[in-house]
């Protein structure tokens, strides 16, 4: 099958200094390396953890893809958990509410489906430290997340 000809603009290399710096967020390392203005049609980042952290149970309007590269890695959703280790790859479709935790310092990719994650993560990463939490509910219910509190 031939390929259309590609454009110049359609393949891109994006150095280092182009990508925006770490995002420290619920104990973890978010760093984007495609980010929305730089992808059609996912945004696409590293997540690093030292042992116990990660984020609270939450949901959101896009998918969200693992690939657990080092490390131990629990994923919950409702009430179940298993635990990933390197080379394992966990999916979250839009909508399922899910968290992770790493059970020892490991890092894993994460793909999101469309340009709202990393923008959401930022504005949960500048939220002051010590704020109230409806500070951080705030912001994540602007980019479509839940409020569960009462259930």
């Amino acid at each position: 099958m031939a390929h259309p000809k590609l454009n110049k603009q359609a393949a891109r290399l994006i150095r280092p200094a182009e990508r925006s710096e770490a995002l420290h967020l619920a104990g973890v390392d978010i760093t984007p390396l495609v980010s929305a203005d730089q992808a059609a049609d996912y945004e696409f980042g590293v997540i690093s953890g030292e042992e116990g952290h990660g984020p609270p149970p939450h949901s959101h309007p896009w998918d969200e893809t693992y690939f657990v590269l080092r490390g131990e890695v629990v994923f919950g959703v409702g009430r179940d958990e298993q635990v990933f280790t390197a080379g394992a790859l966990v999916h979250v479709p839009a909508g399922e509410r899910h968290w992770f935790r790493f059970d020892q310092p490991g890092e894993t990719v994460v793909v999101t489906g469309g340009h709202r994650a990393f923008a959401m993560f930022k504005g949960l990463a500048d939220v002051p430290d010590g704020s109230p939490a409806e500070d951080y509910l705030a912001v994540a219910l602007r980019y479509g997340e839940e409020d569960r509190r009462d259930g």
